[in-house]
């Protein structure tokens, strides 16, 4: 197991293996991040949606949606909340 970092937009899918685990999300050097446990023998072969949405923005509530973390951005001057999309 290791954890990794990846960048963090408003809509974007990462390939993960089985059993990832979603440690932090946080704003490093003014670049949205979040840190995931992974199994990196395993093959990442499931796609993972992620989205953040701004406070007050419209969130889709067509999306089965799971709260990952609050986030700031351009020092601190936006927040965003980061989910994961669950599958159907």
């Amino acid at each position: 197991m290791k954890v990794f970092k990846y960048e963090v937009s408003t809509d974007f899918t990462l390939k993960l293996p089985e059993g990832y685990e979603v440690l932090s999300v946080m704003d490093q050097n003014n670049t949205p991040q979040m840190w995931i446990k992974v199994d990196d023998k395993a093959e990442a072969d499931r796609e993972v949606r992620f989205v953040a949405y701004g406070t007050v923005h419209d969130i889709d509530e067509d999306l089965s949606l799971k709260f990952i973390g609050t986030f700031n951005t351009t020092h601190g001057m936006f927040v965003f909340h980061l989910f994961e999309v669950l599958e159907d």
